[in-house]
């Protein structure tokens, strides 16, 4: 789907299947500023064969839709983001380790302290 958007292809995706790549619905498949692309409803094939003939058919939508989806595309989906992003969730997991662990060594104390008292 991102490549698609990428190359400037519209998107066409079931609505609530986690998708949160397209901008707003175009109901009345007509072209809305910033849409980059076509909500059906989840599990109505009829809807996605009339959004799929409609796109197929409508030349100026499909490059409206299109052209939107490459900029968002580009916009949210660069390198520098994207190893940002990366990044940022190694750090996060890295702290989050360490503080695990400093965890454990404190349950470890506690239980050789307590092993202590108990045998000394």
């Amino acid at each position: 789907m991102i490549r698609q958007a990428h190359h400037g292809g519209p998107v066409e995706v079931p609505a609530g299947r986690g998708y949160t790549f397209q901008r707003s619905n175009v109901p009345t498949f007509r072209p809305v500023e910033e849409a980059t692309g076509i909500l059906v409803p989840q599990g109505d094939a009829e809807a996605m064969a009339e959004t799929t003939i409609t796109l197929l058919s409508d030349a100026r939508l499909c490059k409206h839709l299109g052209q939107n989806a490459a900029q968002d595309a580009r916009r949210r989906f660069n390198l520098k983001q994207q190893v940002e992003a990366y990044l940022s969730w190694y750090n996060e997991m890295l702290a989050r380790m360490e503080s695990e662990e400093k965890q454990w060594a404190r349950q470890e104390r506690n239980l050789k302290s307590t092993d202590l008292m108990a045998n000394p």
